[in-house]
């Protein structure tokens, strides 16, 4: 039974060994998995503080865009008043000359 128990015993401490050293591999997967999902974590933090920035940019640049926007109604409401003005002005003058001209017509018929 000696023979037996120390060929138990060989058998037993080679699957130990194979199985320490399966299992050293197997740690060093698992640790080069970890190191890339580490990795691959930082990468889709940065993506998603590029993401933030570029939003709150697109946010701002909005901002912006309702402001110019806001100013040229602004604008073109005193543009139209302005011509609006202007055309009245261009009646007025017509009137004076008209005016101007039928006084003139009228003093040279006068005299």
């Amino acid at each position: 039974m000696t023979a037996e128990n120390a060929e138990l015993w060989r058998a037993a401490r080679r699957q130990i060994s194979e199985y320490e050293h399966k299992s050293s591999e197997l740690a060093l997967l698992l640790q080069a998995e970890k190191d890339n999902l580490q990795a691959l974590q930082k990468e889709v933090d940065s993506l998603g503080a590029e993401k933030l920035a570029a939003l709150r940019q697109a946010a701002e640049v909005a901002g912006r865009v309702q402001q110019g926007n806001e100013q040229l109604q602004t604008l073109t409401a005193q543009a139209q008043k302005e011509a609006e003005e202007g055309a009245t002005l261009i009646k007025h003058l017509e009137l004076l000359r008209d005016s101007k001209r039928d006084l003139a017509a009228q003093f040279e018929a006068d005299r």
